[in-house]
């Protein structure tokens, strides 16, 4: 379908229909990237303080929580005042409720993917889910995509009644998807078939999946040059360097990362540049250490969001699990927003030590190349690390050797490693591939 067809015949009717004015909140998204930093202070805290407000009127957690910090004595200059608020969970929104409601309209129930092993059902009002809308459709603007315009789709596709629901959205939303549950090659090659008549202008998922996918096309030696793809978005997972390059190399197209969470959209974005940038027109992003403080940019903490734009259920000062650091340096770009660096990283994707240190997993991907196609590391134990493995034709047993002894180099001696030759390495319910998991007590 014609992306302008797309847009203005079927999305954003759609929105207004729901009272989501994104077209509108675009405008005002699109002048904070400029705005000069005492500026961009001044946008967040008067942000800030119209989402306490809604906070204390509409949530007993919340208004329990701002009375015992005084909250009216520090509304002035609250933002100064942030972590005086304890940091929110998974498990307190479901302790507290957070997210409950009663409510006949306005509010979509949502569920995140459980990547974490901790699912969780919340809502979003039309507000919040309108400037979630708003600000993914304009970092893809960042380069030169539109609302509607074609897209293939690299995710997960649910089973029943959900799977009918999936297909009317990708309808509705002009897109065409590979599901991450169906990649044989005949399924790959149904779905190049059909990216050749649908000519997408982008690619937007799992990057694992679309990169299993671009080498299933070096391999069967298929091309898409007649596709008039401009670019590759990733998402849900991290892609270590080496992989980007390839994957940039075998699609001829450019790669942007996207990271955000379910529960409250898009929060940080390559720029054209290659630097991620984070949407500070809806969220306010901390990096904190092991107590709770912040630290400077260029020190790495735990990632801390707060969502700037929801009426009934926001997410303020919400621990995502993830590891990251602020760039000191500014973005050649021009934009003004900081610029943030993910790491490898959940905090528990680090491959723990015999002597208690943490090692990051992506020592994995820098190490396991040379005849893996996959791999997925399990550690069950301190002194037990089990590597399955999808292997090519240049895999053997002095390659293996070789990986046991780096790997046990730059990780521990004391520690053991197996390596199992594997069919093919099993995705998450939602369709991600986790390169480790841990489950060491």
């Amino acid at each position: 379908m014609n992306g302008l067809l797309a847009r203005l015949g079927l999305i954003y009717p759609v929105h207004l229909l729901r009272r989501e004015w994104v077209p509108f909140f675009r405008r005002e998204i699109r002048a904070v990237d400029y705005l000069r930093q005492s500026e961009l202070i001044l946008y967040q805290q008067n942000k800030f303080n119209k989402l306490l407000i809604t906070a204390y009127n509409n949530n007993n957690y919340y208004k329990t929580i701002l009375t015992q910090i005084g909250f009216n004595e520090l509304f002035d200059n609250s933002l100064s005042h942030i972590d005086k608020i304890p940091f929110l969970t998974k498990q307190i929104v479901r302790e507290q409720g957070i997210c409950k409601h009663n409510l006949w309209f306005g509010v979509d129930q949502r569920t995140t993917s459980g990547s974490t092993g901790m699912p969780l059902t919340f809502f979003k009002d039309r507000l919040a889910t309108a400037y979630m809308e708003a600000v993914q459709n304009h970092a893809y603007s960042w380069h030169a995509i539109d609302v509607g315009d074609p897209q293939g789709r690299f995710w997960g596709l649910p089973t029943g009644k959900k799977q009918l629901i999936a297909k009317f959205k990708d309808l509705l939303k002009n897109r065409v998807r590979l599901s991450a549950f169906d990649t044989t090659d005949d399924s790959m090659f149904d779905f190049y078939k059909q990216l050749l008549k649908f000519s997408p202008r982008y690619f937007y998922g799992y990057p694992s999946l679309i990169l299993e996918f671009a080498r299933f096309l070096r391999r069967e030696k298929l091309s898409l040059e007649s596709v008039p793809l401009r670019l590759i978005i990733g998402t849900g997972e991290l892609l270590y360097q080496r992989e980007k390059d390839e994957l940039q190399n075998l699609l001829s197209v450019k790669y942007a990362g996207e990271y955000g969470c379910s529960e409250i959209g898009v929060i940080g974005f390559d720029c054209p540049q290659g630097k991620m940038h984070v949407m500070s027109s809806n969220v306010i992003v901390e990096i904190v250490d092991a107590s709770g403080n912040p630290v400077p940019a260029g020190v790495e903490g735990d990632i801390v969001v707060t969502e700037l734009h929801a009426r009934h259920f926001p997410f303020i000062r919400y621990c995502l699990g993830d590891r990251g650091k602020f760039d000191i340096e500014s973005c050649s770009c021009g934009r003004s927003l900081p610029i943030l660096n993910i790491s490898g990283g959940r905090k528990d994707d680090y491959i723990l030590t015999p002597d208690g240190r943490k090692v990051y997993d992506a020592i994995l991907a820098y190490t396991l190349k040379k005849g893996i196609v996959k791999f997925q590391a399990t550690q069950d134990g301190y002194n037990h690390l089990t590597v399955s493995v999808v292997v090519d034709s240049l895999y053997n047993d002095e390659v293996e050797l070789q990986y046991i002894a780096e790997l046990k180099n730059k990780i521990s001696n004391d520690i053991n490693i197996d390596f199992i030759k594997v069919a093919d390495i099993e995705r998450e319910p939602s369709g991600k591939l986790r390169y480790f998991k841990q489950t060491v007590n």
